[in-house]
């Protein structure tokens, strides 16, 4: 459930530049640990670790089981990242319980729930990153636009809630990015050819952002330059909502 490309292109950029372990957690049945080539980062003058757990993000034990092989491997954790996130179209009056419910699961309780796991096993001065959204006026997104400025919300709270372990969290919002997820949201490949393009025609970069564009924002926010950071979310979508 995780972008593929958001993901990797984080891991890649973090381990490329001072981060010493990754890892990564997967959607079992639809993403395959082959589809995240890690290769390419050995060039780094740390050493890399990267470990690979399969499971689901909605589902408490699976989320306990990254806790416990996570830290039985590497110990306590300075960088987290719950980037799980998933789309579906529909207007208002064809939306079903169902499509609002596994947004809701994925996106803002998968964060929570992610958090809440590895809570206990992060450093002081460790940061969180959490992923919101900015696709405000995406016709049918309304259900998505809700759980992710839930996940802005709750970013906001805990920035509170753990600022006496000086552990930072903050946001960042991307907007259309060149991801797979375009592709995943259940409706026709004609339907995203015309919504991509009316989407490039309002950017003021005039193109999609790439998954790398989130990345470096994202090494910002878990670098020591960004010490005096926490409770924000910074918007990387291209000028779309200025």
């Amino acid at each position: 459930r995780p972008s593929q490309s958001l993901i990797r292109s984080t891991c890649l950029c973090c381990l490329n530049r001072y981060v010493s372990f990754c890892i990564l957690f997967f959607f079992q049945a639809e993403d395959g640990i082959r589809d995240y080539d890690v290769t390419g980062v050995q060039t780094c003058a740390l050493p890399i670790c990267v470990l690979a757990v399969t499971g689901d993000v909605t589902v408490g034990e699976d989320l306990a089981r990254l806790a416990t092989a996570a830290t039985r491997r590497f110990g306590q954790i300075d960088i987290l990242i719950p980037a799980a996130g998933i789309a579906r179209v529909a207007p208002l009056a064809e939306i079903d319980a169902s499509q609002v419910d596994e947004q809701l699961r994925v996106n803002f309780l998968g964060t929570l729930n992610t958090i809440r796991e590895f809570v206990q096993h992060l450093n002081r001065n460790a940061s969180v990153i959490c992923i919101s959204g900015r696709m405000r006026d995406g016709c049918g997104l309304g259900a998505f636009n809700a759980t992710k400025a839930a996940v802005a919300a709750l970013a906001r709270s805990l920035a509170v809630e753990l600022a006496p372990r000086r552990i930072r969290v903050n946001c960042i919002a991307p907007g259309p990015t060149d991801t797979p997820m375009w592709h995943k949201l259940g409706v026709s490949p004609k339907h995203i050819e015309q919504l991509l393009s009316a989407i490039k025609g309002r950017l003021k970069t005039a193109e999609l952002g790439t998954p790398q564009d989130v990345a470096e924002v994202a090494l910002f926010l878990a670098s020591e330059a960004a010490g005096h950071v926490t409770g924000q979310e910074i918007v990387v979508d291209g000028g779309l909502n200025t």
